[in-house]
């Protein structure tokens, strides 16, 4: 005979069950364009590296008979928006979502045929990343996304599309996001302003360990509190401005020899420019690609050094060794954009302009510090 007692638990345990059963999966919203060639580009999604969806775009253009994804004007008929459920099971919260072209294809040299993705949105429980947002990752490191009027371009089957998890991790599915539908993408997307860097949204992680204890390297970046540098570093350092690296030389030195007063406004109207030097960007923050007033000072030294003159500039950033890979390439290419765009502000005009990241480097010293910087490259 079965005790009161024993009653009571299978009551809570059975009133238990339905509970799980009802657990949100995650809800993953994919919107990608392609081009086609003997058949729809395939691509798949990973999350902490399992592959959690998979997928075809039938839409894709046809290159064999049409013309290339770039040149179509309406791009939309071309995009598709996908919703995929991932199982309780397979959800990583902090885990990056890759997605890679499985099923690459090209018909030779001189051939317009092709295969392959425009990535536009990527969405992981209602958190979204746009295209100029998403890092661009090879098996020899991070290379400059292709953008082609707002949709980034994988055109290599070992390349792959990253988006790091956010600060905190990705948000849980709840009900809502669960029964959500894909938006489906605008008749005409707006193409970005010809050269302009757009304007990052800061990637965040998860707390790294302290630049002092390398050993714990695999943790994001140390968040940075802009007036106490010296949570950020194990010695005290001032409030904006940072030591510079014996190697490359500092922005500092690199001053032309006008009087120190001299303005760029005061110089003779040019558009020949007889200005070719590099110049070394640093005092960023870790965990940021905000600009601070330690790199707005070296900025403006620059945009002096250019007055009037129309110059050709390449700007590439660096990140530290701290957090993931993926995210440190996100970071060193935002502050190459975000550098480019302040010098744009200060109304300095380019004949060609290029923002790009390398990623993570050791190349400029054992400081952490010194490896946070763009270097910018000025030439005629």
């Amino acid at each position: 005979m079965i005790s009161k007692k024993a009653m009571l638990a299978m009551a809570f345990a059975l009133a238990f069950i339905p509970t799980l059963a009802t657990a949100a999966p995650a809800k993953l919203v994919l919107v990608i364009g392609g081009e086609a060639y003997d058949g729809p580009p395939k691509f798949a999604v990973t999350l902490n590296g399992k592959v959690v969806a998979e997928g075809a775009v039938d839409k894709a253009i046809d290159t064999g008979t049409d013309k290339r994804f770039a040149d179509a004007a309406d791009k939309s008929q071309y995009v598709e928006s996908f919703s995929f459920d991932i199982p309780e099971a397979d959800f990583a919260a902090n885990g990056d979502l890759r997605i890679q072209l499985t099923n690459e294809a090209y018909g030779g040299e001189g051939s317009n045929r092709d295969r392959n993705l425009f990535i536009s949105s990527v969405s992981l429980n209602g958190r979204e990343t746009k295209a100029d947002q998403l890092a661009t990752v090879t098996k020899d490191g991070i290379v400059p996304g292709e953008l082609v009027d707002g949709y980034l371009a994988i055109n290599d089957g070992n390349a792959e599309a990253v988006v790091p998890a956010p600060k905190g991790g990705w948000p849980e599915a709840t009900t809502e996001a669960a029964q959500s539908k894909p938006t489906e993408p605008e008749a005409k997307p707006e193409p970005p302003v010809a050269e302009k860097a757009p304007e990052p949204v800061p990637v965040k992680e998860a707390a790294p360990a302290a630049e002092a204890k390398p050993a714990e390297a695999a943790k994001p970046e140390e968040p940075a509190k802009p007036a106490t540098p010296a949570a950020e570093e194990p010695k005290p350092q001032a409030a904006v401005e940072e030591p510079k690296p014996a190697e490359p030389a500092p922005v500092e030195a690199s001053k032309q020899p006008e009087p120190a007063a001299e303005t760029a406004a005061a110089k003779p109207a040019s558009d020949t420019c007889a200005l070719s030097k590099s110049y070394d960007i640093t005092g960023f923050g870790q965990n940021s690609n905000d600009l601070t007033p330690a790199t707005n000072k070296m900025l403006d030294e620059i945009a002096g050094d250019i007055g009037e003159q129309t110059c050709s500039i390449t700007l590439t950033g660096y990140s530290d060794t701290f957090g993931s890979y993926a995210t440190n390439a996100l970071f060193s290419v935002e502050r190459a954009q975000n550098a480019l765009k302040y010098l744009r502000d200060k109304g300095i005009k380019f004949t060609k302009a290029e923002a790009t990241g390398v990623g993570e480097t050791t190349k400029f010293g054992p400081s952490a510090r010194a490896n946070r910087r763009v270097v910018i490259a000025v030439a005629p």
